[in-house]
């Protein structure tokens, strides 16, 4: 594992709680780190894990652009269930669901635990909302995790704009989502999750 990802990951794991719709780069300088580090001589499907796991930390500092310029290269693009994964998140977070709607797979090695962890995190809320705790309640009580739904959610919240109820509940949402994400794909690409390099 280069050294660089250590230093990364204590920075990104500082951040706080991402919103379904950033407008900015959460930390510029982080970028130049991220981009630079280095892929190694492995085989096709390691280095497609590390080039997915650079695209998530630029996706995870908010750096939308280019994050997807990462996910285009020729080893991942429309290859990799996981850099297709967060190539969808991108686009749901800069606003093109439909789009984001195509690259979520329908069904991701993180998916049985995300639903357990949202399906409990949903429950533990006192939601104010009817309408927005139907939605949750019916994204929640399904058999998997359906990442489309989840996009078709946020999309509405957003269009007819995000109360302070909903953005909590569904970045809190997102961040199990994230964390789940980023956990598989470090482990993948470097063989320690997010969380084992940060503590």
């Amino acid at each position: 594992m280069h050294s660089s990802i250590q230093e990364i990951v204590g920075l990104l794991k500082e951040r706080p709680t991402l919103s379904v719709g950033p407008q900015v780069i959460w930390n510029e300088r982080l970028d130049r780190q991220i981009t630079s580090i280095p892929l190694t001589n492995g085989d096709d499907e390691k280095r497609a894990y590390e080039i997915a796991l650079k695209g998530a930390f630029l996706i995870y500092n908010d750096s939308l652009s280019k994050g997807h310029d990462e996910l285009q290269d020729r080893l991942v693009y429309a290859r990799n269930d996981t850099a297709s994964y967060w190539h969808g998140i991108m686009h749901r977070k800069e606003g093109d669901y439909n789009n984001a709607k195509h690259w979520c797979p329908s069904n991701h090695p993180i998916h049985v635990q995300l639903l357990e962890k949202a399906r409990a995190y949903v429950k533990a809320q006192t939601i104010e909302n009817g309408e927005l705790k139907a939605t949750l309640q019916k994204l929640v009580e399904q058999s998997a995790w359906n990442a489309r739904l989840f996009v078709d959610i946020v999309k509405d919240n957003v269009l007819n704009g995000l109360t302070d109820e909903a953005a909590t509940l569904l970045a809190n949402i997102q961040q199990i989502e994230l964390e789940l994400l980023l956990d598989y794909t470090c482990e993948k690409a470097v063989g320690k999750t997010f969380t084992e390099i940060a503590s």
